[in-house]
């Protein structure tokens, strides 16, 4: 599908614009602005393992920790730049999620009823590990929102409703 192709090289681009806005501000306000993390490369790795739906369904669950996690940082900062691209990135994090809902409904499509039901399993487990390593990395900003780790988690969980019922549609 070439306009799958081109859809993902935007998606792609508006990810590195997302992550150059925040190196911008990171940078402006003399904060350090990390080369790699070691969860990236897990999820870089995941990414690649096993065709398109595992890179659709690992680059959706980011997606879902990026939207409890940003308006963390939109409650908690007193910087107007800084909301101001929070506001951004979870307007565009919305349409994001739409699209990946999409794009699994296409590829789930024709999926028997209990191979659905195993692909969900899958994709809970991945969630439910994806929110443990994010709230023991970015836990601190999470809690100081006012979020716990539950609230955090059934945020995700109800995100992952969310994207499994748009990819019925």
């Amino acid at each position: 599908d070439l306009h799958f192709v081109e859809t993902l090289a935007l998606f792609i681009a508006e990810e590195q614009r997302h992550s150059a806005m925040l190196a911008r501000y990171l940078r402006a306000v003399g904060a350090p602005v990390l080369r790699r993390h070691w969860v990236d490369r897990i999820f870089r790795r995941l990414r690649k393992q096993a065709g398109l739906e595992c890179m659709v369904t690992v680059l959706v669950t980011a997606e879902m920790m990026a939207v409890p996690y940003y308006r963390s940082v939109m409650k908690i900062s007193r910087c107007p730049a800084l909301k101001a691209i929070c506001r951004r990135v979870l307007r565009e994090e919305g349409q994001h999620l739409l699209f990946q809902a999409s794009t699994l409904g296409r590829l789930q499509r024709n999926r028997s009823r209990a191979g659905m039901r195993l692909t969900q399993m899958c994709q809970r487990f991945l969630l439910v590990g994806t929110c443990a390593v994010v709230w023991i990395e970015h836990g601190s900003v999470l809690r100081r929102a006012g979020m716990s780790p539950i609230e955090f988690l059934n945020e995700c969980r109800r995100l992952l409703r969310h994207v499994a019922r748009d990819r019925k549609s």
